[in-house]
């Protein structure tokens, strides 16, 4: 039975966290407070959100430091590889919350008898609507808008705008993080920022707070160097008058000398040098400690160029018209197609009407050497992304190098991932990419290029893509960004009997 959820707030109190296999903290003395309502947890790919969300649910115990009545939580995952107990639970369930989840989120009563044949869209809707319907005190969705088109994204935000517990949320849907959230977390190990609002204003806030943090850096570096110069001159000074006092190179019978030198000793001109150099000492050290503790963030130098090779052949593809089965039910009918070596196409179309299915067929059949395509597909198995991390580790110095800056250009730490066996799928996506590249495709492929990757990787991605000379096929519901990248789009539709159909046209 679904429990219902109560006003209770999730705390961190002084909560540090590490993987045994790393040897620095992921987070270090972490104090946060999570007030009922949706907070949004944002940042880079690999940074941690998907560790402080398990740390939030109890399925990680922190090493130090405590997390406070996350007895009662639903964690709704990225991965979809198995259809949850949960999802079965909300599926045979018939009481009328439950019922009117399903109707009102589009749910068919059959789909719980074919996971494997469903989309991730479909997938992602069950999910998220099982977990609204338990009701429980805390609520912990990981991603919920990868694979969902505009309808299904417009269900999942008011369903989860009827949920009334304390909610962490994680995504890169800027719109959906503004109209949901009134309270933004940006993961930056070992700590977190905290900011009021959604998305929009908080990265405001947080830009106005960096900004401020390099300037007031700049200063207290600059005051550094300024008294280091003064030091460094008071210290000399204090030498040369340490050298004048000295009585070693003066004649044993010059006595009217060594009694100036008495003199100054006892009266303390000399020594004047040597107290300004000690206190000079001081501000010095004092200027350094305050250095040490200003925080600014460095402006990194990021976005990949994507050396691709135009196809010299006639075409990459050329398919005449043809019908597509898959599964008892599914049917697409496509025209002739042809994918040329500069073509740029998008394929659009709400879950479920095949469009990773035309992208399975598409790779089925191109007239291009597997080593000269890359293929990103929506998601990636666990089997899957430890191979893929097994098979980076293993490449030549040379080319693992090359890997690793793309990686760092795409905004994610190289060592950190090296350290995992299991990286976060937006990691798994930029990996795939990487290895792709470095042999200059002639032709990319990307279902949901934009799914689980955060916002500076996207924008980052968008503009390699725009200027890369090879072709591109790539799946996705982000129309801004189809439409920055692409010229061609390959549309897909389904009518009343449940057939596909795909229209080319231009953007």
């Amino acid at each position: 039975m679904p429990t219902r959820h109560t006003n209770k707030f999730l705390n961190f109190t002084n909560m540090s966290f590490r993987y045994d296999s790393s040897t620095q903290y992921l987070f270090k003395n972490i104090d946060a407070t999570f007030a009922p309502g949706w907070t949004g947890i944002i940042g880079v790919n690999g940074s941690g959100k998907t560790t402080l969300l398990k740390l939030a649910s109890g399925r990680l115990e922190p090493n130090m430091g405590s997390v406070h009545n996350n007895e009662s939580y639903v964690f709704c995952e990225q991965r979809l590889d198995f259809i949850s107990e949960s999802i079965t639970d909300f599926m045979y369930a018939y009481d009328s919350y439950a019922c009117r989840l399903r109707a009102k989120f589009n749910i068919n009563d059959e789909w719980v008898d074919r996971w494997d044949s469903l989309s991730y869209g479909e997938k992602k809707r069950m999910q998220v609507a099982s977990a609204v319907w338990l009701e429980p005190e805390i609520l912990i969705v990981d991603e919920p808008t990868n694979h969902l088109d505009c309808h299904s994204k417009q269900y999942l935000y008011n369903l989860m705008l009827l949920y009334k517990g304390t909610g962490l949320l994680v995504s890169h849907d800027r719109k959906f993080l503004d109209d949901l959230c009134f309270c933004c977390i940006f993961v930056e190990p070992p700590g977190i920022s905290v900011y009021k609002g959604g998305y929009s204003k908080s990265i405001e806030q947080r830009s106005v707070d960096e900004d401020r943090a390099r300037n007031e850096l700049k200063f207290a570096r600059n005051n550094y160097n300024k008294l280091k110069n003064e030091y460094s001159r008071r210290k000399h000074e204090a030498s040369l008058a340490d050298s004048k006092r000295s009585k070693r190179k003066i004649d044993k019978k010059d006595n009217d000398a060594r009694s100036r030198i008495r003199a100054a000793i006892v009266s303390g001109r000399d020594g004047k040098a040597g107290i300004l150099q000690s206190q000079m000492k001081g501000r010095l050290m004092q200027s350094l400690d305050k250095l040490k503790n200003i925080k600014a963030k460095k402006i990194e130098d990021l976005g990949i160029w994507i050396k691709g090779v135009n196809y010299r052949s006639n075409s990459l593809l050329k398919l005449e018209k043809m019908t597509i089965s898959y599964g008892v039910k599914f049917v697409l009918n496509c025209p002739d197609i042809v994918i040329r070596g500069e073509d740029k196409i998008a394929i659009t179309g709400d879950n479920g009407t095949g469009k990773s299915t035309l992208i399975k067929t598409i790779i089925q059949e191109l007239n291009c050497p597997e080593n000269k395509y890359i293929y990103v597909p929506q998601e990636i198995s666990i089997e899957k992304s430890k191979e893929i991390i097994s098979t980076v580790k293993r490449l030549p110095n040379e080319s693992l190098g090359k890997v690793m800056a793309l990686i760092n250009r795409l905004g994610s730490n190289p060592g950190r991932l090296l350290e995992t066996e299991l990286p976060s799928p937006g990691e798994l996506r930029k990996l795939s990419l990487a290895v792709g590249i470095i042999k200059a495709p002639s032709l990319i492929i990307m279902d949901e290029p934009t799914n689980h990757m955060d916002l500076e990787s996207i924008e980052c991605i968008e503009n390699a893509l725009k200027e890369c000379p090879c072709a591109l096929v790539l799946v996705s519901h982000d129309i801004y960004f189809f439409k920055k990248i692409t010229n061609i789009r390959w549309d897909i539709k389904k009518n009343k009997d449940g057939i596909s159909s795909l229209e080319k046209r231009y953007w």
